[in-house]
């Protein structure tokens, strides 16, 4: 992903989010239509795990970062979550895919 890229998910900093995990799938929406669809493999550290049964929470995030091995959200009860954006981490039918309220799309693969 480039800098551009991370770019994009800046319109969710600040702002509540829903985090859902089902069926291998992260997807953060907020409520004003936004919402990011996360089919990489993810690391949820802090108070919650992405591995475990299939949860929603109500969360804020408070930053995202990009590093060498891929992108990271943070979030206000200290948690974070980080998507893996090496080949290794690839899982289809893309890496991440962002919707836009306006029907607009940006697919990371």
């Amino acid at each position: 992903m480039s800098e551009r890229g991370l770019e994009s998910l800046g319109m969710f900093i600040g702002k509540a989010v829903t985090v859902s995990h089902l069926e291998g799938q992260v997807s953060i929406s907020t409520d004003d239509g936004w919402s990011l669809h996360i089919y990489n493999r993810v690391v949820f550290s802090g108070l919650h795990s992405a591995d475990a049964s299939p949860f929603s929470l109500r969360l804020e995030v408070t930053a995202s970062a990009l590093d060498g091995s891929g992108m990271t959200l943070t979030f206000d009860d200290g948690s974070a979550l980080h998507v893996d954006l090496s080949d290794d981490g690839y899982a289809g039918p893309e890496a991440m895919q962002l919707n836009s309220p306006d029907g607009g799309i940006i697919a990371w693969n």
